[in-house]
């Protein structure tokens, strides 16, 4: 499909930060994305947060 972007974004939940700060973080990029027209949200999976989404 034209003008479409897929992004993917992950953050290592090994990283010595508390999952609370962590997902803070995750929160933060979130809504800096879906601002910037990037519609999707985070999970966690296999100790990792992962963000996948789609900008069209």
């Amino acid at each position: 499909e034209d003008g479409i972007i897929e992004a993917s974004l992950q953050l290592d939940a090994r990283l010595p930060i508390s999952y609370i700060d962590q997902g803070i973080a995750m929160l933060h990029a979130q809504l800096a994305l879906n601002n910037a027209g990037f519609l999707g949200e985070f999970y966690f999976e296999d100790k990792r947060w992962l963000f996948n989404t789609r900008y069209k």
